[in-house]
């Protein structure tokens, strides 16, 4: 095989890796998410990037007694403060692909975003937590040693 041939072999094969690497960043944004709904639906938030997890703000007894009234959907009770009065806003959070091997987490819906907004200021929780974030590096380094070594 000539030298050219094997510059064309190498740059396919270079290109289909970043092409496994891009949905591999998918993956590993998806997980994000998936740990941030958990986190917050067990009662946890996130102050900043980085920052241990901490208990939700405490729900007002006026808060309290609405919930009661209209019963919260899930595994959820009238007086836990995890964000899920109705779940919508939680299970409106994605991950999806943002171009040149990037992914963003977002929420898909107005609403849900305003509600995300307005509950942020009080009970921050969409932020990743230092140990979050070692969980997700653990992870990327996995799949980059199994794409390595094929």
């Amino acid at each position: 095989m000539s030298a050219d041939q094997d510059i064309k072999n190498a740059i396919k094969k270079l290109e289909k890796l970043g092409k496994k690497l891009q949905d591999e960043v998918v993956e590993i944004a998806k997980e994000a998410a998936h740990l941030i709904k958990k986190r917050t639906r067990l009662g946890y938030g996130v102050e900043h990037h980085g920052a241990k997890k901490n208990r939700l703000d405490k729900l007002s007894d006026g808060y309290k007694a609405t919930r009661k009234r209209h019963k919260p959907k899930g595994p959820s009770t009238a007086s836990k403060s995890n964000l899920t009065y109705t779940g919508k806003m939680l299970d409106d959070l994605v991950a999806e692909p943002n171009g040149q091997g990037k992914a963003k987490i977002r929420l898909r819906t107005d609403l849900s975003r305003d509600k995300a907004k307005w509950v942020s200021g009080k009970r921050p929780f969409l932020n990743l937590s230092k140990s979050e974030m070692k969980q997700l590096q653990q992870l990327l380094n996995k799949k980059l040693t199994k794409l390595t070594d094929k």
